[in-house]
C-alpha cells in the first residue's frame, strides 16, 4: 500500500514539474507564493527551541534548565505536555510528603 502510494506522489510530482516547464517554455509561469508573516509566537517558539539547545551544552543550574524544559515540552506538544509535567511534579511532591512523614513516624516509634 505504501509503495503504491509513493508511485502515485512521484508521479504527481513529476507531472506538475513537467507542467511547470511547459509553462515557462510559453512565458505562463506564475511564481510560488510563500506566506511570509512572521508572528510573535513563532519568533517566541524558536527562541525557545534555541535557549533549550543551549541548555544541554552550557552548565546551567537545573531549576534553569527544568523552566527550559518545560518551555519545549510546550513547543512540541502544547498545554496538554504542561499539564502532565505538572501532574508527574506534583506526585514526586507526594511521594517525598509521604517519605517524610514515614520517617517522621518512624522517629516517633523509637521514643
Amino acid at each position: 500500500c505504501c509503495k503504491i502510494w509513493q508511485k502515485e506522489a512521484q508521479v504527481a510530482r513529476v507531472a506538475r514539474r513537467k507542467e511547470r516547464v511547459h509553462d515557462y517554455l510559453n512565458k505562463r509561469l506564475e511564481p510560488y507564493v510563500q506566506d511570509q508573516t512572521d508572528t510573535t509566537k513563532a519568533k517566541m517558539t524558536r527562541v525557545a527551541h534555541g535557549a533549550y539547545k543551549v541548555s544541554k551544552v552550557l552548565p546551567i543550574p537545573s531549576y534553569i534548565k527544568s523552566v527550559l524544559k518545560g518551555m519545549e515540552l510546550y513547543r512540541k506538544y502544547g498545554v496538554a505536555a504542561l499539564g502532565g509535567l505538572m501532574m508527574s511534579d506534583e506526585i514526586f511532591e507526594s511521594v517525598q510528603i509521604l517519605q517524610e512523614l514515614a520517617d517522621e513516624v518512624g522517629t516517633l516509634n523509637k521514643t
